[in-house]
């Protein structure tokens, strides 16, 4: 059956995202990734004071996303997803465009953020269920996946 076939059950797990929390803190991330490079440009580049008004018009609107966002999506996940987007942004754009370095240990994290992302935004009772996948020690106690 078709049901039961791999590609099957990688589409069923895609869908099971929530692609709009995703979206919404995709949003509120890039205006932290606007922001902070024009903030560490002012301060440590050179820049135009005047660039500050930048960063200062763009989070005048963050409180209305995020009161939006909270339509599909609770305080807690949301603002992680916001958070983990934004940390993850803003340190390609240290490392990249900045030219900063970071020790193994803190890439490990950037890495276990995108990890943390990936959990937040899944919408699955269990993990493995739409691989239909087994797990035991812990639920309910039911067999069924």
């Amino acid at each position: 059956m078709i049901e039961d076939t791999i590609i099957f059950r990688i589409i069923r797990a895609v869908m099971r995202f929530n692609w709009i929390s995703l979206l919404f803190g995709g949003i509120l991330a890039m205006i932290d990734a606007i922001a902070l490079p024009i903030l560490k440009g002012v301060k440590m580049s050179g820049w135009p004071r005047w660039l500050l008004a930048i960063p200062i018009g763009i989070y005048a609107i963050d409180p209305m996303i995020f009161y939006t966002a909270l339509g599909f999506e609770s305080l807690t996940i949301m603002n992680l997803i916001w958070d983990l987007m934004s940390d993850v942004l803003v340190t390609i754009i240290g490392l990249f465009y900045f030219k900063e370095v970071l020790p193994t240990t803190k890439k490990i994290g950037v890495l276990l953020s995108f990890i943390s992302l990936f959990l937040m935004s899944y919408e699955g009772d269990s993990w493995g269920q739409p691989f239909g996948w087994k797990l035991y020690g812990g639920g309910s106690g039911s067999d069924k996946v």
